[in-house]
């Protein structure tokens, strides 16, 4: 039953959003554009601030995610100063791959002792 209400409450922000968002903006390739410029390159996760103001954040999208979000797109990349010396690029990579390995398994942790 949660899993409808869940269902329910993502078709009522598509909706909300197709309706009084997506239909002011002329275009098909405009629109993509600017859905596409919702995606908050850190998280993963779309971010609409007057969707954020009439629905809760379990509605759209956490920690968990943004880990393996970070994990298998390397959004980190764009952090790098574009003129570091490729060594130094990789040592960041490489630290960064690590670090998020132990935060995914803490998390893991968390959740599996909750």
């Amino acid at each position: 039953m949660k899993a409808l209400t869940q269902l329910q409450q993502n078709r009522k922000i598509v909706q909300d959003f197709t309706l009084t968002t997506l239909a002011r903006i002329p275009g098909l390739l405009a629109r993509l554009a600017y859905v596409a410029s919702l995606r908050d390159l850190s998280s993963g996760r779309y971010e609409h601030a007057g969707l954020a103001v009439l629905y809760p954040d379990e509605a759209l999208g956490g920690l968990h995610n943004a880990i393996i979000h970070w994990r298998n797109m390397e959004s980190y990349r764009v952090l790098m100063p574009e003129r570091s010396p490729d060594y130094l690029k990789e040592l960041f990579c490489s630290n960064l791959r690590a670090l998020l390995e132990i935060l995914e398994e803490e998390c893991s942790l968390a959740r599996s002792s909750a």
